[in-house]
């Protein structure tokens, strides 16, 4: 009966796509259907959703159903209030992963399929303080429920948690709306978990991002450097990983875990035709427990290309993405990977 809904959903989503006047900028929304195939998810269905209000308030949301169960929900909200900035992100997932163990030197073979059921809330309430300069406080709901197989991974973790953070982000922005961006990225956010404020070990979490874009003609070059530290008693599911979409694109979702994370990122978008773009990337990293883990023969490095289909200044990535370990991804998705 789920698939019956959700194949209607993208249906009808599909018939309102058409109906979008792409020549709109402000005050505009897209809604965009897609449907893909790979060996984890089987068949899926999804839809992106974008409203641009105006320069400062805008509204980013995803929805993917597999034919194998698997749900993920986020949305990502911006909204300035005179000279104040509200930034609230909301992601839900019914999912399943590979368990491959933590460190970074596991390997493949034995790795297997567990579930869980995952909430996180996350608001940033902030002031633009100097120039390109803002400063939030931060709010983060987090709740965790293991699945299937879980009993396994769960034995040295607690099981159901919820936990709320408080904390700081710090962060300078020049970068351009434009499709093809300029400017640099520079943030820091603090996050601490006391284990008084929900049913979890405390712990903190420190994330740090320094991002460059050049435009050049039609094309750009995009630079990250991405580190995540955390300290304390954290959960499995609160550990740093690389893997996915995002971080290390080429490596499966979570295919290294550990406490911490560093990696560097680059990117080359060239425009080809009208709104269509070619993208190359490689990815270099790891995941360490303390600096003695890191090793050049440990080092992680994932690439991969693929086509951005332009639809006003969000574009549409579909790309094919591998690894030093010789696997396949592909990824669609309309959020930038940085």
């Amino acid at each position: 009966m789920l698939r019956i809904i959700l194949v209607f959903i993208f249906a009808v989503t599909t018939l309102l796509y058409s109906q979008v006047d792409s020549t709109k900028t402000e005050g505009d929304y897209i809604i965009f259907p897609f449907g893909f195939y790979t060996t984890d998810t089987s068949v899926a269905l999804g839809t992106f959703f974008n409203y641009n209000c105006n320069d400062e308030d805008k509204i980013f949301s995803n929805l993917i159903y597999t034919f194998k169960d698997q749900k993920i929900f986020f949305v990502i909200t911006e909204k300035k209030i005179k000279s104040i900035f509200i930034e609230n992100k909301f992601w839900f997932e019914d999912y399943y992963l590979e368990y491959y163990g933590v460190g970074n030197n596991t390997e493949l073979g034995e790795e297997f399929k567990y579930g869980y059921f995952f909430l996180e809330n996350l608001i940033d309430v902030g002031y633009n303080f100097y120039g390109e300069w803002k400063a939030f406080l931060s709010l983060n709901n987090y709740y965790y429920s293991p699945g299937f197989n879980s009993d396994d991974i769960l034995e040295l973790y607690q099981k159901d948690i919820y936990s709320t953070g408080v904390g700081v982000n710090i962060r300078y922005d020049s970068v351009t709306d434009d499709f093809y961006r300029d400017g640099i990225l520079f943030e820091n956010s603090f996050l601490y978990f006391p284990e008084s404020l929900g049913k979890s070990n405390s712990l903190n979490i420190f994330e740090s991002q320094i991002a460059y874009y050049k435009s050049i003609n039609e094309s750009a070059i995009n630079l990250q450097l991405v580190t995540r530290i955390v300290g304390g008693e954290p959960h499995y599911h609160q550990l740093s990983s690389i893997g996915g979409s995002s971080i290390l694109r080429g490596y499966p979702e979570r295919r290294y875990v550990d406490r911490n994370m560093m990696a560097f990122q680059s990117e080359y978008d060239f425009k080809v035709y009208k709104a269509v773009s070619l993208a190359s990337f490689l990815s270099i990293g790891d995941v360490f427990d303390n600096v003695d883990n890191l090793s050049l023969k440990n080092i992680k490095l994932g690439y991969g290309g693929g086509m951005i289909y332009r639809i006003k200044d969000m574009g549409i990535r579909v790309e094919a993405a591998s690894s030093l370990e010789g696997n396949l991804s592909i990824i669609i998705t309309g959020a930038r990977s940085f």
